[in-house]
């Protein structure tokens, strides 16, 4: 082979080389997939091009020459038809794109499932109601009084002794979200107070807990990347439900969206009144356990009480306090006056569990607190531990809602065989008031 094929086809394997390895530099720094893809399709096309007329340079024959260019042309007319099949996958199926795109020419001309949430967003208020017929100048001084003429769907709150002046929804999806925040704009309109639709996301938490093999780091960010992306589809569509049901109702609302750890997302309702969440779903807004609830991580950090919503009530004309020997028991009666809610309700207080005298005298102590604020209230006959689940269930069918310090208190071994009430009204009640 003479000197100048052989500088040649070193000249174009270096080249090729480079070009492929700023391309992997490429792949690994680019911020969305349609700029890694630009570098992709370099190393694809160029890098591999000239490896290959390269290999057939050094080896000098007129084939392998040929085989090369051979190579190259089919890399050129094949690689443009795969990165635009690509990029038109990506793009409807909501790839995201970096903040440093300018302008988006396919909007409009292609379906996109893109998801309304920047991580950091700040407070965004919703638009104002559309004034009704008959009254031009829906102002907010008149909420208040068309709530107290409306039917208000969990039983209305008496005017001027509600202590609700801001509430949050959490928006984290799942089942009973739409409810939430429905039973959140409802208690809202009521109260004449400000709802904040808060769609917190713990990015951490979609990490792999746990241990990684060796050669499984991909593998876990790529799961980890697919959790994100579940939690970021959740919140978007719970976003979009809560504008929705917010429009033409006669509420201050506004929505933001954070991504932070946890206990950081939970400073960001400190400013609530109380929170309002979905039942059955954890903090990613997967299915989860009652000790596993968002609303059970909430009540844990002691921010305010959370209001747990299965279903929306049509009505709550009965509520049953739950007296047991664990902590924040004694706050329960506290969260109900704090909140103001349900004053026309009649409150049945009942205890369960061992040690009779301590929590007698506890349940009798909080109903003279709140029948010191108005309340209708009646002691009932403690439920014993070992009562079977249709005595439990009876007693939770009379009542509209729930007012108990946990979702779960089941402890030992006779804990895991015996049926526990505060799980069952995490089963079967619509709402649940935790302190």
């Amino acid at each position: 082979m003479s000197t100048v094929l052989a500088i040649l086809a070193g000249g174009a394997i270096l080249l090729g080389a480079g070009i492929v390895a700023i391309a992997a530099v490429g792949l690994l720094r680019l911020p969305d997939p349609f700029t890694r893809m630009h570098a992709a399709t370099k190393a694809g096309v160029l890098g591999s091009g000239l490896l290959m007329l390269g290999v057939g340079l050094s080896i000098g024959s007129v084939g392998a020459i040929l085989t090369g260019l051979a190579g190259m042309a089919f890399l050129l007319a094949t690689s443009p038809i795969a990165s635009h099949a690509l990029g038109r996958a990506a793009y409807i199926s909501g790839g995201p794109i970096a903040p440093s795109t300018l302008t988006d020419a396919l909007r409009g001309v292609l379906p996109r499932n893109v998801f309304d949430i920047s991580p950091g967003r700040v407070v965004r208020p919703h638009r104002d109601p559309a004034p009704t017929l008959g009254n031009s100048t829906a102002q907010e001084g008149n909420i208040m009084s068309a709530a107290e003429n409306r039917n208000y769907a969990t039983a209305p709150l008496s005017p001027g002794r509600t202590q609700l002046r801001a509430l949050t929804a959490w928006l984290v999806g799942g089942p009973s979200q739409s409810e939430a925040s429905a039973t959140a704009l409802d208690i809202a309109e009521a109260a004449g107070a400000r709802l904040t639709g808060l769609s917190a996301l713990d990015a951490d938490a979609a990490d792999h807990p746990g241990p990684v093999p060796v050669g499984g780091m991909a593998w876990a960010r790529w799961l980890g990347d697919q959790r994100r992306t579940r939690m970021r589809e959740r919140a978007s569509k719970s976003i979009a439900e809560f504008d929705e049901l917010c429009f033409a109702r006669h509420v201050k609302t506004q929505v933001r969206h954070e991504e932070r750890n946890f206990p950081t997302l939970v400073l960001a309702a400190a400013g609530a009144d109380i929170l309002v969440v979905p039942a059955g779903v954890d903090r990613l807004g997967e299915p989860a356990s009652p000790t596993e609830e968002i609303a059970t991580e909430l009540s844990v950090a002691g921010i305010a009480p959370v209001l747990r919503v299965r279903r929306r009530p049509h009505s709550v004309r009965r509520i049953l306090l739950i007296v047991s020997l664990t902590p924040h028991a004694g706050r329960l009666a506290h969260a109900l006056i704090r909140t103001g809610l349900w004053q026309s309700a009649d409150v049945e207080v009942t205890t369960i569990g061992g040690m009779r005298d301590q929590l007698d005298f506890l349940a009798r102590e909080q109903a003279a607190l709140l029948e010191q604020h108005g309340y209708r209230v009646q002691v009932t006959a403690p439920i014993d531990f070992d009562a079977d689940r249709a005595e439990m269930l009876a007693r939770l069918s009379r009542a509209d809602a729930v007012i108990c310090p946990t979702l779960s208190h089941r402890r030992g071994w006779f804990g895991s065989i015996r049926e526990d009430l505060h799980e069952l009204a995490a089963e079967r009640a619509d709402l649940i008031l935790l302190p």
